[in-house]
C-alpha cells in the first residue's frame, strides 16, 4: 500500500494515514472473501468500500466521500497515464519463477529501473522487497546461500532520517533474511546517505576511497556499532588510517567473524561504463530473448471453455438466419421423467449470465448485447470418488478427490476415463434441484437406467484401482522423495539447496583438516620469522664487530694505539669474521626453512582447493538423474462417492455484436 500511494505522491503512515488504513482494510476484505482484487476494482471499492465501518467510525466519518472521490481519481490517473500501461504486461512477479526455470535451473534476473522516474522507481523496489520477504518466509532454515540479491546504488531507499516505503522491507531482509540462506550485497557511493543502524546488521563491509571525513566519520561510526555488537575488537585509527591510504580497485575487508581487517586489490576488469542505458538499448539487448520465446507475457485470465466456445466467435458470428433460436425447440422445460432408482445430481451453478457474457466479450475482445440468456442443462455421466496413496516407508499418506464428466455422445460399449473432463467438485456441492427457468436437453439411452449406471460403477472403481498414480521424483544420490503434488522443478529447486547444504558442511570438514595442519605450520613459521628477526639482529651486531676489528687491527699494525702484536690483532680479527659468516649462515638457514614452510603451507591450501573443487563437482552432477517412484492404491484406498446421471449447466446466450450480426453461444456455468 505505502508504494501504491508513493506513486500517487502521498506519503503515508501505515498507522495514521486514512488513505494507507483504508487501502489495507479493502485489501483484507477481499483476501478473506477469496477474491481477486485489480487496481480497476480497488478504485471502485475507494468510491463504495466494501466494510461499513473502519474501527469505531463509520467509513463516511473516518474518510469523508468527496475526500475518497479525490483519492480515487488520483488512482485513476495511473491507469489513465500512457506511461503506466508497461505496468500491465510482463512476466508476473513471482520471485521462485525469477530465480529457477521451468526445468528447475537457477538463473540470475537484472531489474533496470534507470528509466523510470523517482515516484516509479520507489514503487516497483518496494513491490519486489516485498514479494522478496513474502518468498523467503516460505523457505526453511538453513546455513547455506540459497540466493543473492544485489542491490545497485542504495541511495534514497535507505536513507538514515527519513521512512520511504523501500526502508522497512530492506531492514526486514538485513535483519531476517540470511536465515533463508538469501544474501544481500548492498552498494553506494555516498556512505552519509544510508542509514547505518540498519546496516549494522552487514557482517562484511568492503570499503573503497572515500573523499570526505565526513564520509569516513561516518563509516567508523558504523563500523564500531558491528564491532561493538559482534564482540570483535575494532581498532579506529588504524582503520582511518588505512582507508586514507587506499588507492583505485584497493579495498579494506572487515568481516566480523576475522579479527582483523584485510586490505586486497581487485582484479582488473574492462568496463567501458557507457552509463544508464537508452530504451531503444534495452529493447535490442532483449531483442534475442524474446525471440527464443522467453518474451515477457502475461497469462490468461480468462477461464477455458468448452469445445464449443472455442472456435472462434468472430467466425461464429454470422448474419442472422429466418430463425435463429430454432436451436432452442429440441429443449424441454421441464425434467424428463425417469425411473426413481435412476440416481440424479445437478452441478452447481458457480457463474451468472453476466459473467458469462462478460467471459464472451473478453474472448472476441469487443461489446457484445445479449437479446436472450438461458441455463442449459445436458445429461452426462458423473463420477466421483477417492483415491489414498499411503506408503509409511517414505513418508507418504495422501488422498486425491477424483471427478470426471462425460459427456453423453461419448459413452458407450467401453469409456475412456482418460479423455473425460475433470471436476474441482465435491458431493456436497452438488444439487438435488436445477435452477428455476432451466432448459433440459434429452437424456441418451445409456443414462436413462439404473442397470446401466450400476455398471459404471465397477468400470470407475477399476479405473481409480488401475490409472490412477501418485508419481514421486527420487534422488539416488541424497535418498530423497518429492513430497506429494511437488512438481519436479520445485523438486529439483529443493534438492539443489539440499546439495549445497551437504557439499558445504563437506567443504568445511576438510577446511577444518587442512586448518588443523595451516595452524601448526602457521605456529612453525611464525617462529621462524622471529628466529629470522634474532639472526639478522645478530647477523648486523656481527658485521659491526667485525668493521671495527678490522679498524684496530689496521691501526695496531701501524703502531697507533702502541706496540701490540700484529699476530693476536690478526687472530681477533679471523674470530670476528668467522663469527659474522655463521651469523649469516643462521640468516640464510632461516630464510631457508621460512621459504619451505611458506612452500608447504601453499601446498596444502592447494590440495584443500582442489579436494574442495572435486567435491564440489562431485556433488553438482548429483542430480543430473532424477527417477520417478510410483505409488499405487491398494482395493481398499479406493472409495467411490457417486455414480450417476449429472445435469451440466451452460449458459446459452443470444449475442448481437456491434455489427448488428448474431450468434448463439455457450458458456459452461459450473466452471469458476
Amino acid at each position: 500500500m505505502s508504494a501504491l500511494l508513493e506513486l500517487v505522491g502521498i506519503e503515508a503512515d501505515p498507522i495514521r494515514s486514512r488513505e494507507h488504513i483504508l487501502l489495507s482494510n479493502t485489501f483484507e476484505y477481499f483476501w478473506r472473501q477469496g477474491q481477486d482484487l485489480d487496481l480497476a476494482r480497488l478504485i471502485t471499492s475507494v468510491q463504495s468500500p466494501p466494510m461499513k465501518q473502519l474501527g469505531v467510525f463509520n467509513v463516511d466519518t473516518f474518510f469523508p466521500e468527496k475526500e475518497r472521490f479525490k483519492l480515487a481519481i488520483d488512482l485513476n490517473n495511473i491507469i489513465a497515464a500512457p506511461s503506466f500501461s508497461g505496468w500491465l504486461k510482463g512476466e508476473p512477479l513471482d520471485i521462485a519463477s525469477l530465480l529457477y526455470t521451468p526445468e528447475g535451473k537457477p538463473r540470475h534476473c537484472v531489474f533496470y529501473i534507470a528509466h523510470l522516474s523517482d515516484p516509479e522507481r520507489m514503487f516497483f523496489v518496494t513491490l519486489l522487497l516485498e514479494q522478496i520477504i513474502t518468498w523467503v518466509r516460505q523457505q526453511s532454515g538453513t546455513t547455506s546461500l540459497r540466493a543473492l540479491l544485489y542491490f545497485d546504488e542504495l541511495f534514497g531507499f535507505f536513507p538514515p532520517v527519513a521512512n520511504p516505503p523501500s526502508k522497512k522491507p530492506i531492514m526486514t531482509l538485513m535483519k531476517q533474511a540470511r536465515a533463508f540462506g538469501l544474501g544481500l550485497v548492498l552498494t553506494t557511493q555516498n556512505p552519509v546517505d544510508i542509514d547505518y543502524k540498519g546496516l549494522s546488521n552487514a557482517g562484511t563491509w568492503f570499503i573503497g576511497k572515500l573523499q570526505t571525513d565526513q564520509d569516513k566519520a561516518r563509516l567508523l561510526d558504523g563500523l564500531q556499532s558491528v564491532s561493538s555488537e559482534s564482540g570483535s575488537a575494532l581498532d579506529p585509527k588504524r582503520v582511518d588510517r588505512i582507508i586514507s591510504s587506499l588507492s583505485a580497485r584497493v579495498f579494506l575487508l572487515h568481516n566480523v567473524n576475522q579479527e582483523r581487517s584485510v586490505v586486497f586489490q581487485t582484479r582488473w576488469a574492462m568496463s567501458y561504463l557507457r552509463g544508464p542505458l537508452t530504451r531503444p538499448q534495452v529493447r535490442q539487448l532483449m531483442a534475442p530473448f524474446r525471440g527464443e520465446g522467453v518474451a515477457l507475457t502475461v497469462p490468461p485470465a480468462v477461464t477455458p471453455v468448452t469445445s464449443a466456445l472455442r472456435r472462434d466467435v468472430a467466425t461464429a458470428v454470422a448474419p442472422p438466419t429466418e430463425n435463429v433460436f430454432s436451436q432452442t425447440s429440441s429443449y424441454s422445460g421441464t425434467p424428463p421423467i425417469l425411473p426413481p432408482d435412476v440416481t440424479q445430481a445437478y452441478l452447481p451453478t458457480r457463474i451468472s449470465d453476466n459473467d458469462a457474457l462478460s467471459t464472451l466479450e473478453q474472448k472476441v475482445g469487443q461489446s457484445l448485447e445479449a437479446i436472450r440468456r438461458d441455463l442449459v442443462y445436458e445429461p452426462d455421466l458423473l463420477a466421483l470418488g477417492r483415491v489414498s496413496f499411503v506408503d509409511l516407508t517414505r513418508g507418504v499418506n495422501e488422498s486425491r478427490q477424483i471427478g470426471l464428466l462425460i459427456g453423453g455422445s461419448n459413452l458407450g460399449a467401453v469409456i475412456r476415463w482418460q479423455d473425460a473432463e475433470a471436476l474441482d467438485v465435491n458431493a456436497n456441492e452438488l444439487a438435488r434441484q436445477p435452477e428455476l427457468g432451466s432448459l433440459f436437453t434429452p437424456v441418451p439411452t445409456e443414462l436413462s437406467t439404473s442397470i446401466r449406471l450400476k455398471a459404471r460403477v465397477k468400470d470407475f472403481t477399476d479405473y481409480l484401482n488401475t490409472d490412477q498414480v501418485l508419481n514421486l521424483y527420487y534422488s539416488s544420490v541424497l535418498k530423497a522423495y518429492s513430497k506429494p503434488g511437488e512438481s519436479e522443478r520445485d523438486f529439483r529447486i529443493r534438492a539443489q539447496q539440499m546439495t549445497r547444504e551437504l557439499r558445504d558442511s563437506e567443504v568445511e570438514k576438510l577446511r577444518q583438516k587442512y586448518q588443523l595442519q595451516l595452524d601448526r605450520l602457521q605456529e612453525r613459521l611464525t617462529h621462524a620469522q622471529d628466529g629470522l628477526a634474532e639472526d639478522r639482529a645478530e647477523y648486523e651486531a656481527r658485521k659491526r664487530e667485525e668493521i671495527i676489528s678490522a679498524g684496530e687491527t689496521v691501526a695496531s699494525m701501524i703502531g697507533i694505539f702502541g706496540r701490540r702484536r700484529p699476530t693476536m690483532a690478526l687472530s681477533r680479527a679471523a674470530t670476528k669474521r668467522r663469527l659474522t659468516s655463521s651469523a649469516k649462515a643462521d640468516v640464510e638457514r632461516s630464510q631457508a626453512e621460512i621459504a619451505r614452510l611458506q612452500s608447504e603451507m601453499d601446498d596444502i591450501r592447494r590440495n584443500m582447493e582442489e579436494e574442495a573443487n572435486a567435491v564440489s563437482n562431485r556433488w553438482s552432477t548429483a542430480l543430473d538423474n532424477i527417477e520417478t517412484y510410483s505409488v499405487r492404491p491398494r482395493r481398499s484406498d479406493v472409495q467411490v462417492d457417486i455414480v450417476a446421471l449429472g445435469w451440466a449447466p451452460y449458459w446459452e446466450l443470444d449475442c448481437r455484436s456491434g455489427g448488428g450480426r448474431i450468434s448463439r453461444e455457450r458458456v459452461p456455468a459450473w466452471r469458476k
